[in-house]
């Protein structure tokens, strides 16, 4: 077997060759993690931002309601102040109504059934002044029905109904009602299931 000799210019030009290709490699991957250093950081950012707002996101059953379309109509037994249909509201009065027992063991009050609640406050106050009672002039008076004169207010405000009502013509006139409009709405029907199903006042 014969040997060829090496030159020691081959070797150094080789060892050259390799320090290129460790040079170039090297390059190559710090610009790779220059780039993709801060979209990771980004990703990792927004997945923080995100798990933080589902976190701390307002507590809500919206995601429990489907989207009705109804019209209002008309239902004369809601429109009078006779107390011969007091037992249409006399339940919305109790003290627990809507308010609900969580997994958790904790209570919440469904907005929904707050707000009826003070309606029904409202025809409470009008049926006293109707019979010569005092029912006062504002919080200083009656803590109650002026609560929820604000409060029905801002649910107002908050469910933000853009339905767009048409006039329509009664004895002549141009009147507004908005009975016959077709609504956009969420299915109340689900949260009377979730009254009935956690309702603190069906508790023994």
């Amino acid at each position: 077997m014969s040997y060829t000799r090496v030159d020691s210019d081959d070797i150094h030009e080789s060892s050259r060759r390799h320090k290129r290709h460790d040079f170039s490699v090297l390059e190559v991957l710090y610009r790779v993690s220059a780039i993709l250093t801060p979209i990771l950081l980004t990703v990792i950012c927004i997945l923080l931002i995100v798990d933080y707002a589902e976190l701390y996101k307002p507590s809500s059953s919206s995601e429990l309601l489907g989207a009705v379309q109804t019209r209002y109509g008309s239902n004369f037994a809601y429109m009078t102040l006779d107390h011969n249909f007091d037992d249409l509201w006399d339940e919305e009065l109790h003290p627990q109504n809507g308010i609900i027992r969580l997994q958790d063991g904790s209570l919440s009050a469904i907005s929904m059934f707050h707000q009826i609640h003070c309606l029904t406050s409202f025809r409470k106050a009008l049926q006293n002044a109707r019979e010569g009672n005092e029912i006062g002039i504002d919080f200083r008076d009656d803590e109650h029905w002026p609560h929820c004169l604000w409060y029905l207010k801002q649910a107002i405000l908050c469910f933000a109904d853009d339905t767009l009502e048409r006039p329509m013509k009664v004895n002549g006139s141009n009147i507004i009602t908005g009975q016959d409009d077709l609504h956009q709405c969420r299915d109340s029907g689900k949260l009377y299931a979730l009254r009935e199903e956690r309702g603190i006042w069906k508790e023994p």
